[in-house]
């Protein structure tokens, strides 16, 4: 028997709508709570069938529907970006503690009261006489690559390779591998991609 969702009458026949209240049918359910366009809810029925029974009476379980092929593209070659490197200061041959976070663009130098801040001031190291204001700028490109390049300082910049105990001045623009040494004036960092 059809119920009135609305007013709870009970509906005979095929009315499009509810005599009593114009609620339309679509609103109506069984007493077992199932719209009318729903099959009323039967005994619980596995829907894997028995060996024994009939396999023409078994239920298709419906196939999935197909994939858009450029929709579904999932890439496994994700490029992890590094944004910030670090510059870690060496002193007498040896790493201390004092570590410098850079980024991409990052200018490295001395506050001064007359040029403004820096992106990574050194002013507070015992080295820092020897930095100029805008010392060094270093960037990283879309391929992951760190470099430096001076920015007209008056002691200039030098990266030495990891392992080699020779620095090169720089002219232009040098690009970084993890363990080089980079000199800007007489303070000396080890650079470090995080």
């Amino acid at each position: 028997m059809l119920v009135c969702k609305a007013c709870g009458t009970n509906l005979l026949g095929n009315n499009d709508e509810c005599p009593e209240c114009g609620t339309r049918l679509d609103s109506v359910v069984n007493e077992q709570g199932a719209s009318p366009s729903t099959p009323p809810l039967q005994e619980t029925q596995s829907p894997v069938s028995s060996p024994e029974s009939d396999s023409s009476q078994e239920e298709s379980l419906p196939s999935p529907s197909p994939v858009d092929d450029d929709a579904a593209v999932v890439s496994v070659d994700t490029v992890v970006t590094v944004t910030t490197a670090r510059l870690t200061l060496k002193r007498l041959g040896e790493l201390t503690s004092e570590v410098f976070q850079v980024g991409n663009g990052s200018v490295v130098g001395r506050f001064d009261d007359e040029t403004g801040p820096v992106d990574v001031d050194l002013a507070s190291l015992p080295e820092a006489e020897y930095i100029s204001r805008r010392h060094a700028q270093f960037t990283r490109g879309n391929d992951g690559q760190w470099a430096v390049k001076d920015l007209g300082s008056r002691n200039g910049v030098f990266v030495g390779r990891a392992g080699a105990d020779d620095f090169e001045k720089v002219t232009g623009e040098v690009v970084l591998s993890e363990g080089d040494n980079v000199a800007l004036g007489n303070a000396r960092f080890v650079f470090g991609v995080n």
